[in-house]
């Protein structure tokens, strides 16, 4: 789903089932409909993204979009 206040899209598992696994000496125990956040992808707009990566110490080359507006490929090369 989408977090609109902090601007990501969140991946999570959900357990089907009350279920525990243990990860070598350690036991983790989930309730049935319990998640997991197991990812997040963040959105930026161009300018955002470009003013990011400069603060990084990258310069930017270029960038281009999809017809739609809604991907962006950059090119950045180090200061």
């Amino acid at each position: 789903f989408y977090n609109e206040k902090l601007g990501r899209v969140e991946m999570h598992l959900v357990s089907r089932l009350p279920q525990q696994i243990k990860v070598h000496e350690t036991v983790f125990r989930f309730q049935e409909g319990e998640t997991i956040h197991t990812e997040s992808s963040y959105k930026y707009a161009v300018e955002e993204f470009i003013d990011l990566c400069r603060k990084a110490h990258f310069r930017p080359m270029g960038h281009w979009k999809d017809q739609a507006g809604l991907f962006c490929v950059y090119y950045f090369e180090r200061e």
